[in-house]
């Protein structure tokens, strides 16, 4: 077997890893979306506090971003499922009110689920 055919096995070998991390991660974050969010508003609440609301709307920016990437991220093992586009789907591993958190569309936090 010459280096080039152990470079090609090596390189498939990595990229079928890699396709089933990456599977396992969409499968993940599908399952713990709720958990996730938790915690990214907990350590928003916290950053907020210890700036003393200096910087709530970056952090608001931020977290809001975070939320919708990670939608995105576990909608796509969804739309794999299914064979059709992301986001196309009924969205069922998405979280209600995904694109905005609080109902205003503007990417705030909502204080409420603080804890």
């Amino acid at each position: 077997m010459s280096l080039k055919d152990k470079f090609d096995e090596f390189a498939d070998r990595a990229t079928e890893f890699a396709e089933k991390a990456t599977e396992r991660a969409r499968d993940l974050a599908a399952e713990h979306n709720e958990t996730i969010d938790a915690k990214l508003d907990k350590a928003a609440g916290y950053l907020d506090g210890k700036t003393n609301g200096k910087y709530s709307e970056k952090i608001d920016t931020g977290v809001g971003r975070a939320k919708e990437s990670l939608d995105r991220f576990a909608e796509q093992r969804a739309a794999d499922d299914s064979g059709s586009a992301p986001g196309s789907g009924s969205g069922s591993a998405s979280r209600n009110g995904s694109a905005s958190r609080n109902g205003s569309g503007s990417g705030e936090r909502d204080d409420s689920a603080r804890g």
